[in-house]
């Protein structure tokens, strides 16, 4: 699509739709507009196309945590999610949605029969299960980009069987009960009901003699280690999505996609809030009085800052460019001390004496 628009609009639901609610509006608008219902008309074909990417986003719990959380953005190239989901054909769409969401049930309401639709005998390519992985990192980590290694179980293709899932080469046929549907219809009143075959689990084929290593499946668990880019600025608890980095599709099929939650230890002296850093900065009296210029922490280090003469307690003291990185401009944000004056509680006898003589001069006898 030319321009990006908002996918909760294009479904006319709330933000705070409920995954019910986004699937009945989804099935509405696919009723509506499905090329089958509009042949060569180009502007439902758009309006289908939308709204199957909005679906497809929002009916995923973590894409659409990452929706919420950044935009479109979180799909695009270099994004907090690059790599986004795929914007193929209408049976590539189809195929992530699973939840016994059947098309076939849907146009035969609207058509009064089964869409058109040449048996497939072939293996199914199904696109692999996706992952999660956990990263710690430090709060210095987040003040540039870095590059981390890590290491996760996934699945891959079966070395012995080269994901088949047959032992030797006798291979796999039709599944006799389906036909190679890899589902089954059964008829109730004016309903029709599809569910997966029970004898091909779904698939299609059947396998007479499975593979022993991998039973059958054509995967087999392995450690892999994959790189991952942590953008500078990132929050504690955010998720980034690796696209492609997940378990092997099966036949073939694509990967599914990493998901990686960070855990951000903050063991500074800072409070965080989004790119802006607050801390006390406890001053003597006199400092307070006189002023001057004085250290302080940052997370690179020592600073000077300059107190004013005769600060109050509770004032703030902006550090610019030493906070975190905004994750989308790269600016780092400031640093704020809030002035705290220390009351000495053992004071020399001599330094007691001056202070009752300043008492005095300001009518404040002790």
């Amino acid at each position: 699509m030319a321009t990006e628009k908002d996918y909760y609009e294009i479904l006319g639901i709330p933000k705070n739709a409920s995954v019910d609610d986004i699937k009945k509006a989804y099935r509405k608008l696919a009723m509506m507009h499905h090329p089958d219902r509009n042949p060569g008309d180009k502007a439902a074909e758009e309006k289908f196309k939308e709204a199957s990417e909005a679906y497809s986003v929002l009916a995923d719990n973590q894409k659409r945590q990452l929706y919420d959380q950044y935009g479109h953005s979180a799909f695009s190239q270099g994004g907090p999610g690059a790599g986004g989901f795929g914007r193929g054909g209408f049976e590539d769409i189809f195929s992530g949605m699973g939840g016994g969401f059947d098309f076939d049930d849907i146009f035969s309401s609207i058509f009064g029969g089964k869409r058109s639709r040449k048996a497939d005998t072939g293996p199914r390519r199904t696109k692999g299960r996706d992952i999660r992985a956990d990263i710690n990192l430090e709060l210095n980590d987040v003040l540039k980009t870095k590059k981390i290694r890590i290491k996760l179980k996934r699945d891959e293709v079966c070395d012995v069987c080269g994901g088949s899932g047959s032992q030797g080469n006798t291979g796999s046929k039709v599944c006799p009960t389906c036909g190679g549907a890899g589902a089954v219809r059964t008829t109730q009143g004016f309903f029709t009901i599809q569910t997966p075959c029970p004898a091909c689990h779904g698939e299609g084929r059947v396998i007479s003699n499975p593979c022993k290593t991998c039973r059958g499946t054509g995967m087999a668990e392995k450690d892999s280690e994959i790189t991952v880019r942590i953008p500078a600025g990132v929050q504690d608890g955010q998720m980034l999505l690796v696209s492609g980095e997940g378990n092997v599709g099966k036949n073939g099929g694509p990967r599914g996609d990493l998901y990686v939650k960070l855990n951000i230890r903050n063991n500074t002296l800072f409070e965080r809030h989004t790119d802006d850093l607050f801390a006390k900065l406890r001053i003597s009296y006199p400092r307070a009085v006189f002023g001057g210029s004085m250290e302080v922490d940052t997370l690179e280090g020592k600073k000077k800052v300059n107190i004013s003469a005769g600060v109050q307690p509770g004032h703030r003291i902006q550090l610019n460019g030493e906070g975190i990185p905004n994750i989308d401009t790269g600016r780092r944000g400031s640093i704020y001390y809030e002035v705290v004056v220390d009351v000495p509680q053992n004071l020399p006898a001599r330094a007691k004496n001056l202070l009752k003589d300043y008492a005095e001069m300001i009518g404040d006898k002790m």
